[in-house]
């Protein structure tokens, strides 16, 4: 059974190598360089996958390892959710994000809990944080952060505000408390 479902993916992987977010060679580099942890959260278990941090086809780094991370499938649904009304901070038009959105959903087992949603984006976010300054625009993490706001007061994501209200006021973006 597990030697049928790889030889299908080798098959589709050299039918449809178009198909795919990065070539055999860039997604083998991304995953030995993780030994098979995830690069955002460090977990070992469930669904992986390569995902890249800039969507944009037309940057000359696409298929760039240095672009992608090894993550778990609900890592990579959270990068999409988070950017939700900003994707044009990975590459991406709001059409387009949605649609990875639910792709990634599909190859889902079973729908991310909130408890796992809460975890993922905490993690996102310190990524995000701490590659700021180096590997994407300086104001990245903090639009995030306000992003994030608007997606929780609007319904769209349920996830727990305090730990983001104190980053915004930590980047100095509100000075008093915000209701919600």
């Amino acid at each position: 059974m597990i030697r049928s479902i790889v030889l299908k993916k080798l098959v589709y992987w050299l039918l449809f190598p178009f198909l795919l977010a990065f070539s055999i060679k860039s997604r083998r580099i991304i995953q030995q360089r993780t030994k098979d942890k995830s690069e955002i959260s460090g977990n070992i278990s469930g669904q992986m996958e390569c995902a890249h941090l800039n969507h944009d086809k037309n940057n000359l780094d696409y298929d760039n390892p240095e672009n992608g991370k090894y993550v778990t499938i609900i890592e990579h649904y959270a990068q999409h959710l988070i950017h939700i009304g900003i994707g044009r901070c990975i590459g991406l038009t709001e059409e387009v994000n949605k649609y990875a959105i639910q792709q990634i959903l599909k190859r889902m087992k079973r729908p991310p809990s909130k408890k796992q949603i809460n975890n993922t984006v905490q993690c996102w976010l310190e990524y995000y944080k701490q590659h700021s300054n180096t590997r994407f625009k300086p104001n990245h993490y903090t639009l995030l952060l306000s992003n994030l706001v608007i997606l929780a007061n609007s319904g769209i994501i349920k996830i727990d505000m305090s730990g983001i209200l104190e980053a915004l006021k930590e980047e100095s973006v509100i000075s008093k408390p915000i209701e919600i």
